[in-house]
């Protein structure tokens, strides 16, 4: 500690002089001087740079003049000038003055004593410090220069209070300054012993491994502490002083304590101080420690085993244990195959055992990119509901584009979902963030610090879903995990998973949880496990099910703990408790992949909170819609209640793109109901639709591929779904009122459909009936009798052709009672006879006229196409009717070819005989026929029809031609896929129409660009049609509808008959080209294959033909 700075200064002495008469020495022999000197002072002290004026008073001189001089002994000492004395230095001078006057003088002297200046001295007076071994008063303080102990600085110092010492200033000038001694107080608190833990302390624990021998606890170096200290030590465990010379294994705590003495306070410090068996010791005591029953022992038991066995090294895993008479490794062996592996057998029904130790031989897990295998490890810090642990599952962070995390079962302990309504499990994320898992098209979304339940139903595995395998293939189960950060898919936080076993979901399974549950005291995640499986259910398996409504009643009450309910609320979306009223997910699609969680948002009217879906797995599917269903909504008596309302918000970027802002909800398998997004809508279904587990299926729709479709990261808000009664008259009414002049097609269309939701019993009101046929007359007919005749008037006296269409197109697109009205049908009707009939006859007729045998085959095709829009009037005019039957004759009976049932190799032919559609078409949905290539020497069809990503639509050909034979025949024609592998199903009929009587044969799959023979037998009396769309993708996923464009052909369907077989073989003899000897050879074969053998009897040639041509 430093002394403060030292300020010196000059101290001025304010008295102290000496007077006493000065004068002139005397005269020797007493004789009296005529001068005189007298001086104000004889002697004088002085400080050092001070100045004083010496007064000198001279007498006697008479008139004459004198003169004073004055004198200094020692001039360093002081100085004089005129009587101005200076003082320089400590020291004596004798300053002598001098008088002379008249030839006479005489001297006078005054002693000076210069005595030094006291320095101010600013210093610290007290000082404190803590005694340490070898203190001394040298430690007490660094001094500044000039500074110094009176008592010696090695003076040695103990604890103490109020020790007085001295400092000592020593100026840097001493002739100036004096010396200084300053009293100080010296506190000395107690010492530490400074108890601390060594490096081999880490965490404050230290790991001894056990043995049969008192621990020396001194010996282990355990504690730091100053030299000489005597330390003793105390082991406790919980709270109690251990006694035990040899300590048993367990963790403690360990003390350590020194004794206060008089410099000295008493110091403590403890440890936990574990012991533990060596990894030998442990590994044997675990395995000792087995039950000989594995049914009996816990997966926890089994994991110490394991993690003691990884512990130990490959030295010791040779080693042979005495008691066991074999080494350790063979142990180890002898354990994985009694208790880990027969765990499979114990309990059954699973397909990978992840809450198991055996589980860690089941699953593979590594990245995407770059394939580097993820840790995974069985644990049981964390498991759900009965399991007793996981498969703990993590990956480092990885910022690489498109890096997924992909989970694949292996080595499944089942492989066969078949009698199984399903498979589930439950994974933790313990990642920061929210993850999703899928397997495209579906996903799910695992929320970050939460279980989710991952559940699979059985009819989802190869069939809708492409990206799951077969039901018998679960061995084929992988699934990609990944986060998204708002524009690409990465592991930017990494992955950190507990996952649980992939089980199968039976009845048999929820009644061995019923069985296992504690209902006096219900484990949660237990109650939430039984009631999630038994969902998974088919309505067949729950019947077998026993004892489950009342675990669903202890679910409902944890599920509305705190909820407030009344009796008119079905679902309570405004809390927690909603969302356990529900199962959602989308439609074809396996997994929910969207997040759940309950909002501060809702309309006014509904007030509060409302529950929000956001969609994590993006609309790739092609008919994707998101289905809340309310599998537990609340029993209110619907009776007396005209509907359930609740309101509904989508939030959809998508939507904005694709579907001009629109969103859509189905409900009871058709009623749709249509809203902006962006806008809380209410809602109104009829309580009849609403009965039991109701469905709400909400989409947008891709207008591009003209398919329903859910965006990513769409937005749904629901609010509680209450029952309402309504006053349909008032509001009937004030919606009417409300259009006014200035409406809209929308707000008409609106009060429409309100009028047709309304029951019997409102329309039936007077007032009612009233206002509805006023709206009808000033919204909906005169609008339409309005729009008619401007058509009309817009076609003009001399109306062009699409003018007239427009007019015919607008009638035909009103309803029939507004066709039926006497206005509107007086002015369509007058303007269809005096313009359209006239003018359209006119041209048909003119067309068909032109038509000779150099016109192409879209010219004829045109004819038949217009023919077939024509109106009925028209179709049976006799002018019309007498040309297209001339027309027929020349182009189509007359080249028709007597060996062909339905004749594909001529486009018109084929166009005349056949129509042709696509179910689930798309709005502009193109079909075009043209000549296909030449196959087995036989023309063919070429038919292009447009993409189609809809569901189960397909490309349908319906012949017109019944089979009047009056018995079965047999049919061929060859059918070539495009680029994409094609299906073609052959179906009966009793019309023309495809009125389905069910497949004549089965599928017929075609590889991509592949030619393949296509056979069935047609029932007398019968039409057939066919159904064509994609079969599989690059990854042999099964397809359901036309997909990719279709650009596909066929051959004439012809007849299977001795003769036409007879035929081709003697065609075959008359050939000399090899390749097309080669090429009718396969139709022979082809189409002698499907004979009868009385038919094959009866082929003339054959044998003769067989014994050369297939030698």
């Amino acid at each position: 500690m430093k002394s403060k700075k030292v300020i010196l200064a000059t101290l001025c002495l304010g008295a102290g002089f000496a007077f006493a008469a000065c004068g002139t020495d005397p005269a020797p022999g007493g004789e009296q001087p005529r001068l005189t000197l007298t001086l104000d002072r004889t002697e004088v002290t002085m400080t050092a740079d001070s100045t004083l004026t010496l007064t000198a008073m001279p007498g006697g001189y008479g008139e004459s003049k004198y003169l004073l001089t004055y004198a200094s002994s020692d001039e360093s000492v002081v100085s004089v000038e005129n009587g101005e004395l200076v003082a320089h230095k400590k020291g004596v001078a004798s300053i002598t003055v001098k008088l002379t006057a008249g030839g006479e003088e005489t001297t006078a002297v005054c002693e000076v004593t210069v005595t030094g200046k006291t320095p101010i001295v600013d210093v610290t007076t007290t000082y404190s410090v803590t005694y340490e071994a070898g203190l001394t008063l040298a430690d007490v303080a660094e001094l500044d220069e000039g500074y110094s102990w009176k008592e010696s600085g090695s003076t040695t110092l103990h604890a103490g209070e109020n020790q007085s010492f001295t400092l000592v200033y020593t100026p840097e000038n001493p002739d100036k300054y004096d010396t200084v001694e300053i009293p100080v107080t010296v506190n000395v608190e107690k010492g530490s012993w400074n108890l601390r833990t060594s490096e081999k302390v880490s965490g404050g624990s230290f790991t001894y491994y056990y043995e049969a021998a008192a621990v020396d606890f001194s010996a282990l170096g355990l504690f730091e502490y100053v030299d000489g200290a005597d330390v003793s030590y105390q082991l406790s465990k919980n709270g109690a002083v251990v006694t035990e010379t040899i300590v048993p294994v367990g963790v403690y705590g360990l003390t350590a304590s020194i004794a206060g003495t008089d410099d000295y306070n008493p110091a403590e410090k403890t440890i936990e101080f574990r012991i533990e068996l060596t990894a030998m010791q442990a590994f044997i005591a675990a395995v000792d420690d087995l039950d000989e029953n594995a049914a009996n022992v816990s997966e926890k038991e089994k994991l110490t085993v394991a993690n003691a066995y990884k512990n130990l090294s490959a030295e010791e895993k040779n080693q042979i244990v005495e008691s066991w008479g074999v080494t350790v490794s063979a142990k180890y062996g002898s354990f994985v195959e009694q208790y880990v592996n027969s765990v499979a057998v114990q309990n059954g029904g699973k397909v990978a055992y992840y809450g198991a130790l055996y589980g860690e031989n089941q699953i593979d897990a590594k990245t995407d990119i770059g394939g580097t295998a993820a840790n995974v490890g069985f644990t049981v810090e964390k498991s759900y509901a009965e399991e007793e642990g996981s498969l703990h599952v993590t990956t480092s962070a990885d910022t690489t584009t498109k890096q997924m995390l992909v989970l694949s079962v292996k080595n499944p302990s089942a492989t066969d979902l078949s009698g199984k309504d399903g498979v589930f499990t439950y994974i933790y994320n313990n990642t920061s963030v929210d993850l999703t898992m899928s397997s495209w098209p579906t996903g799910v979304v695992l929320e970050s610090g939460k279980w989710t339940l991952v559940s699979i139903p059985a009819e989802c595995f190869g069939i809708a879903n492409k990206g799951l395998p077969a039901k018998d293939n679960l061995g084929a189960l992988s699934f990609k995990v990944t986060f998204y950060n708002g524009s690409l898919d990465n592991l930017a936080y990494g992955a950190d998973l507990y996952i649980g076993s992939w089980t199968f979901a039976t009845p048999e399974y929820v009644n061995g949880l019923i069985s296992a549950l504690d209902k006096s005291n219900p484990d949660q995640e237990l109650v939430a496990k039984i009631v999630d499986v038994y969902r998974i259910l088919s309505a067949a398996s729950r019947e077998l099910v026993t004892g489950y409504e009342e675990v669903e009643a202890l679910y409902k009450a944890a599920l509305f703990d705190g909820v407030t309910k009344n009796d008119a609320t079905l679902v309570y979306f405004s809390s927690k408790a909603g969302l356990g009223q529900i199962t959602s997910g989308v439609q074809y699609q396996a997994m929910d992949g969207a997040k759940k969680s309950l909002v501060s948002e809702s309309p006014e009217a509904a007030g509060g909170y409302s529950t929000k879906f956001v969609q994590y797995i993006g609309s790739l599917y092609s008919y994707y819609c998101y289905e809340i269903r309310m599998v537990m909504p609340e029993n209110v008596d619907l009776y007396g209640y005209d509907a359930v309302e609740f309101y509904v918000k989508a939030v959809s970027s998508y939507a904005t793109a694709n579907a001009n802002g629109m969103y859509y909800l189905d409900y009871a398998g058709a009623t749709k109901v249509r809203f902006t997004t962006g806008e809380w809508v209410k809602i109104r279904i009829p309580t009849s639709a609403a009965q039991g587990e109701f469905v709400l299926r909400f989409y947008t729709w891709n207008t591009p591929q003209d398919r329903a479709a859910i965006g990513f990261r769409d937005e749904l808000y629901l609010t509680d779904i209450k029952a309402v009664r309504i006053d349909y008259k008032a509001e009937f009414i004030a919606m009417v009122d409300a259009l006014g002049t200035d409406y809209t097609a929308a707000k008409v269309a609106e009060v429409s459909a309100y009028y047709e939701s309304m029951p019997a019993s409102a329309k039936e009101d007077s007032e009612v009936a009233a206002k509805y046929a006023s709206f009808r007359e000033t919204y909906i007919k005169k609008p339409a009798l309005a729009t008619l005749k401007a058509l009309i008037s817009a076609a003009g006296d001399a109306p062009a052709r699409e003018d007239m269409e427009a007019v015919v197109a607008y009638y035909g697109s009103l309803e029939e009672s507004l066709q039926n009205d006497t206005e509107i049908k007086a002015a369509y009707d007058a303007f269809y006879e005096s313009a359209y009939r006239t003018i359209v006859k006119a041209d048909f007729l003119e067309k068909i006229n032109a038509i000779t045998t150099d016109s192409d085959d879209e010219g004829k095709i045109g004819i038949i196409r217009e023919y077939r829009s024509l109106t009925q009037d028209l179709q049976t005019d006799v002018e019309i009717k007498t040309a297209y039957e001339s027309f027929v004759k020349t182009y189509i009976t007359d080249r028709l070819d007597k060996d062909c049932f339905i004749q594909f190799s001529d486009p018109v032919i084929a166009y005349y005989q056949n129509i042709y559609t696509v179910l689930n078409a798309t709005e502009k949905q193109t079909i075009t026929l043209g000549e296909g290539e030449s196959h087995l020497g036989e023309a063919s069809l070429n038919v292009k029809v447009s993409e189609n990503w809809t569901a189960n639509s397909a490309f349908r050909v319906m012949p017109q031609i019944k089979n009047e034979t009056g018995k079965a025949i047999k049919v061929f024609f060859y059918f070539k896929a495009d680029t994409q592998a094609r299906r073609c199903a052959v179906y009966s009929s009793t019309t023309s129409s495809a009125a389905w009587e069910g497949m004549i044969g089965e599928n017929h799959c075609v590889e991509k660009g592949q030619w393949q023979f296509v056979s069935f037998e047609l029932p007398a009396d019968r039409y057939f049609y066919l159904d064509m769309q994609w079969w599989k993708d690059v990854n042999g996923s099964t397809k359901y509808m036309i997909g990719y464009a279709m650009d596909i052909m066929m051959t004439s369907v012809t007849y299977a008959t001795p003769e036409y077989v007879s035929g081709l073989i003697e065609k075959y003899n008359a050939l000399t080209d090899e390749t097309a000897k080669a090429e009718l050879k396969q139709k022979i074969n082809d189409v002698y294959g499907i004979l009868s053998e009385t038919e094959k009897a009866a082929v003339v040639g054959y044998a003769a033909w067989n014994a050369v041509a297939n030698a």
